[in-house]
Order: C-alpha cells, then structure tokens, then sequence
C-alpha cells in the first residue's frame, strides 16, 4: 500500500460521495420547486434526468465500496490485492471524469446553472481538490495545486 494508490482510493471515495450530494440536492430541489402547478420531479424528462443521475451514484458507490473492500482484504487474499493495485487509478479516473458531469448535471436540473458556488458546485470542488495529486510536478507544470488557485482561474 503505496500513498499514491491509498490517495486514489480516498479521491475515488470522496468523488463517489461528492455524486451521491449533488444528486440528493439535485432531488430535493426539484421536489421543492413548481413549474405551471406542478413539481418539476412530477415532470417525465426531468425524472428521468433524476433516474439516471441516480443510477450513476449507485455506480460511483459501489464501484468505491468494492475497491476499499479489496483494499482490507488485501493481504488476506492474492485476488484482492491486485484488485486494488489495478483497478485503484482506473477508478479514479472514472470516478473524477464522470463526477464532474454528474455536477454539471444536477446543478442544470436545478436551474441554477448561472451560479458557480451553489452548493453543488461547492462539493465537487472539494472531491476534485482532493484528487489533485499534490507534488513539484503539478507546480512545475503551471497547474493549479490549491483551491485558491483553481477560484482564481478565469472562467472559460
């Protein structure tokens, strides 16, 4: 158990978790709202948006449970610990690539797609400024290492 691989794990966990938040808000401001009488949960497309978005969290959750179970049983049995060598930076690319959609998803559900720091946005920052592999290469490549420099990025 190398830090790399125990720091894609804890990125693949939080992205898993940071999916799960934004879907649940992204639910529960739909059930709040109303559009001509009727909560926009009610409305077909945007249920299906919610079902969808709700299946990909089930998929990010399992998908991290699976992997921090591999990662316990590691040294008990041969399969697990290639398991979580293997699958461990897969996962978190997956896990980082589709959360962000998800994001950007569910804070569209909620119409507030003119807002950058909603609550959703919040959440998935944070998963991502976790991920971030915090070394001299990232610095040294002009990429941005913390949260105040990924805020002080202009928009695109």
């Amino acid at each position: 158990r190398d830090v790399r691989t125990l720091t894609q794990l804890d990125a693949t966990v939080m992205a898993a978790g940071a999916v799960r938040a934004a879907v649940a808000r992204a639910t529960h401001q739909m059930r709040a709202h109303t559009i001509n009488g009727r909560a926009l949960i009610a409305e077909p497309l945007h249920a299906r948006l919610l079902a969808d978005l709700a299946i990909t969290s089930a998929a990010h959750t399992a998908l991290a449970m699976r992997l921090a179970a591999a990662f316990d049983r590691a040294f008990e049995r041969d399969g697990d610990h290639a398991v979580a060598r293997v699958l461990t930076p897969a996962a978190r690319i997956f896990s980082m690539k589709t959360a962000a959609f998800v994001a950007e998803e569910a804070r569209d559900a909620m119409g507030i797609g003119a807002l950058p720091f909603s609550m959703v946005m919040v959440l998935m920052g944070l998963a991502l400024i976790k991920a971030i592999w915090r070394d001299g290469r990232r610095a040294a490549a002009g990429l941005p290492t913390t949260h105040d420099d990924i805020a002080a990025q202009p928009a695109e």
